[in-house]
């Protein structure tokens, strides 16, 4: 957690696979302030697993924020 409360990670609910891409597609690589936007697309079936391999990026690289979208 750093000073602002950020986890450095978050998730979101889009109904379709389609539009998980259109976020990806929109959102993937930016910067907002400061830190570079990663987003990883998955099915929800495996959603504890992705969230602990996300988490641990974020820890190992605090410059970027990741987005988990779930369809």
């Amino acid at each position: 957690m750093n000073e602002l409360g950020s986890k450095g990670f978050g998730f979101v609910t889009i109904d379709t696979k389609q539009g998980s891409e259109a976020a990806r597609a929109a959102s993937n690589d930016i910067v907002v302030n400061g830190r570079v936007i990663e987003v990883f697309i998955t099915e929800s079936t495996n959603i504890f697993i992705q969230a602990a391999e996300i988490r641990a990026l974020t820890l190992a690289r605090s410059t970027r924020l990741r987005i988990l979208c779930l369809y």
